[in-house]
């Protein structure tokens, strides 16, 4: 079964307005946002998880897009949480070398590895479409930007 991005994203944990200004800085606070709303207890773990697999090469894919992730075994379940940063995240290193503006941070069970590889699929694979990634960008409300995935994730079966 095809998971959507919507299957795993909850509109509390969309931030458009993160002040994080380096990557490091910016998934902290997802990681906080996710902690807060109870679904992972373990931030230090996860995000080392998750540097990790920064530091074997940046998971910025270009056009302003960075996908964190990692399998853990701090989790049983898939998460998504979504940022926007309102100045870039400048540090990223993407693949086009320009800085990062939206971030799915992406966290999924240790022994779901093709559930984990789909959902970073899909997720790339929507956000390269420029008029639902300027969308995403001009979006008002976390509702709003829930909205305009839910639509487009419809979309892309």
């Amino acid at each position: 079964m095809i998971m959507n991005i919507i299957d795993v994203l909850q509109k509390e944990n969309i931030n458009l307005n993160l002040a994080a200004e380096k990557k490091n800085e910016a998934i902290t606070e997802l990681l906080e946002l996710l902690k807060k709303n109870s679904l992972i207890a373990n931030v230090k773990e996860i995000k080392k998880a998750i540097l990790e697999r920064e530091a074997i090469i940046s998971t910025g894919i270009g056009k302003g897009i960075g996908v964190p992730h990692c399998r853990t075994i701090h989790t049983d379940k898939i998460i998504l949480a979504v940022g926007r940063s309102k100045k870039s995240i400048e540090d990223y290193e993407s693949f086009d070398e320009e800085p990062v503006k939206l971030i799915f941070l992406l966290i999924s069970p240790e022994d779901e590895p093709n559930e984990h590889i789909n959902m970073l699929a899909r997720i790339s694979r929507i956000l390269k479409q420029d008029f639902i990634r300027n969308s995403l960008l001009s979006a008002t409300s976390a509702k709003k930007f829930y909205e305009i995935l839910k639509n487009e994730d419809k979309r892309f079966l």
